[in-house]
């Protein structure tokens, strides 16, 4: 959920409470390509920039969202929402070991770095830190999630450019 991307646990939390919180804590911010991202800053202030991605699969539509941190430049998780792959195979995107290769991840060299090295490889290809390694058996899906996510990528290296130097 978007609560969990951004580190909330909501789970002991009415409906009520929860939508409460979301309006409270959540805003909405154009992006520099034109689409928009969900930013939800802590009461300390530190801010989850929370992007929605989508796109085709092998088999059907991909949707997710992926966070970063509020510099823009480390990844803090990334979940799908929707996916038609082969269970088995393509549909293992939604599990935590590959989820979880994306957490803390920097996604460029440093934090004022224009080129996004972040890649998601084949399985067992993996070999520098800007690797996240694919699905075995799930080649297909693995390039067209490893786009999309590339493509969110580039648009919040844009987004960092264009921000104050002050944010958190």
């Amino acid at each position: 959920s978007l609560f969990a991307l951004a580190g909330v646990e909501v789970s002991q939390k009415s409906a009520k409470e929860i939508r409460s919180l979301f309006a409270r804590q959540f805003s909405r911010q154009k992006t520099t390509a034109g689409t928009e991202r969900l930013v939800f800053t802590a009461p300390d202030g530190k801010q989850t920039n929370i992007y929605p991605f989508s796109g085709m699969g092998f088999w059907g539509p991909i949707h997710g969202y992926i966070a970063l941190d509020g510099t823009l430049s480390r990844i803090r998780g990334i979940v799908f929402t929707r996916q038609e792959e082969t269970p088995g195979l393509g549909a293992e995107i939604t599990g935590q070991p590959f989820r979880r290769q994306f957490i803390n991840r920097l996604f460029t060299r440093t934090e004022s770095s224009r080129e996004v090295l972040l890649r998601i490889k084949k399985a067992g290809e993996a070999k520098t830190p800007f690797h996240i390694d694919g699905i075995t058996g799930a080649t297909e899906t693995t390039g067209r999630v490893n786009f999309m996510v590339k493509k969110v990528l580039d648009s919040a290296v844009a987004d960092r450019e264009r921000r104050p130097s002050h944010a958190n």
